[in-house]
């Protein structure tokens, strides 16, 4: 659309656009090729500067070009904004997402991943050749991975992994198969879960249950003791005691 059509009433950029028109006059290029600019309307327009020239390359005339960009740009800005909530949104979950090129062998990973794996955001992610789990649960995700690309049925389990600096996290994987617009399968996709807080709970809810269990036994075993029913009763409390002493390491 005309010049006159996209700024009203003479309103507009071309004021602080005329340097790079001159520079084309003058040296047959703009200086900056490329300028982006917002009105008061809240519309962006990005302005260029071209040479026209005859078949003999003699500068004829500058042409100038506007485009309304306001649209791409809102989209842009959109798509930026859902990207930092995203982000934000698996930090606070401790939840990071992944995808597996078959045919390149490419991994990617989202930022929240290399925080888990203790590794830098700006590095590649590790080869599928590369162990970053502990050799019992490598195993176990390698097969798991292996049946979901055979069946197409989707994975979940919980692994060990091994961190950068040598520690070691729990996290749950999840994985399913992706396509590609032939209906093939074109790599895997999935999650990974930081659970470690949740993993060490339950390890010391299981030695409670244990150490209960074992009291349990005891006391049954001390209960159906012979000096139970002769009467000894202070024989009786010193196997109590002894007993509690050898569960509770009292």
């Amino acid at each position: 659309r005309p010049y006159w059509e996209s700024f009203p009433k003479g309103t507009g950029p071309l004021p602080g656009c005329q340097a790079n028109v001159d520079a084309v006059v003058q040296n047959g290029r703009a200086t900056h090729p490329e300028e982006r600019f917002t009105l008061d309307t809240g519309e962006i327009f990005i302005s260029r500067a071209f040479a026209i020239r005859d078949p003999s390359h003699r500068f004829l005339k500058a042409l100038h070009i506007f485009e309304d960009v306001t649209e791409a740009s809102r989209k842009e800005e959109n798509l930026r904004r859902l990207a930092t909530e995203l982000t934000e949104a698996q930090r606070l979950a401790r939840i990071g997402n992944w995808e597996l090129e078959l045919g390149s062998g490419n991994i990617t990973w989202s930022e929240e991943i290399y925080r888990i794996f203790g590794r830098d955001p700006g590095s590649p992610a590790p080869g599928f050749g590369e162990r970053i789990f502990t050799q019992e649960s490598d195993a176990r995700l390698r097969n798991a991975m292996d049946e979901t690309l055979r069946t197409g049925a989707p994975y979940e389990l919980d692994a060990e992994l091994v961190r950068a600096d040598g520690s070691t996290r729990w996290i749950t994987a999840r994985g399913a198969v992706k396509h590609n617009l032939q209906g093939g399968v074109s790599g895997l996709r999935g999650t990974v879960q930081e659970i470690t807080e949740r993993k060490l709970l339950e390890e010391v809810e299981k030695k409670r249950i244990r150490r209960i269990e074992a009291q349990t036994e005891a006391l049954a075993a001390a209960a159906s003791s012979a000096a139970l029913y002769a009467g000894d009763v202070p024989r009786f409390a010193r196997q109590i005691t002894e007993l509690a002493a050898n569960v509770t390491g009292v």
